[in-house]
């Protein structure tokens, strides 16, 4: 295209030529960082609201368990205690009828 022109022109056109293509590459580097930047940005972000995310989920599940597992080591507690303190009673009131009962009977 600057080959068809005569060489005055050429040497007119020629640096305008080239600094608007330094310009132009200059802008479309620029360009390409400050997309590149953004999306390396995105990319954190969406990494950390990943991790967050994974995080609280995995704590909230590890206190369900927790408090499932609590639950039902006081549920088998109060069982336990329970049958123990119902066959405590009954042995106690089988040894009084028997023992004592039958003993005045007997005497």
């Amino acid at each position: 295209m600057l080959a068809d022109l005569p060489y005055s022109t050429r040497r007119l056109i020629s640096p305008l030529y080239y600094y608007y293509y330094y310009y132009y590459y200059y802008y479309y580097y620029y360009y390409y960082y400050y997309y590149y930047y953004y999306y390396y940005y995105y990319y954190y972000y969406y990494y950390y609201y990943y991790y967050y995310y994974y995080y609280y989920y995995y704590y909230y599940y590890y206190y369900y368990y927790y408090y499932y597992y609590y639950y039902y080591y006081y549920y088998y507690y109060y069982y336990y205690y329970y049958y123990y303190y119902y066959y405590y009673y009954y042995y106690y009131y089988y040894y009084y009828c028997y023992y004592v009962l039958c003993c005045c009977v007997y005497y």
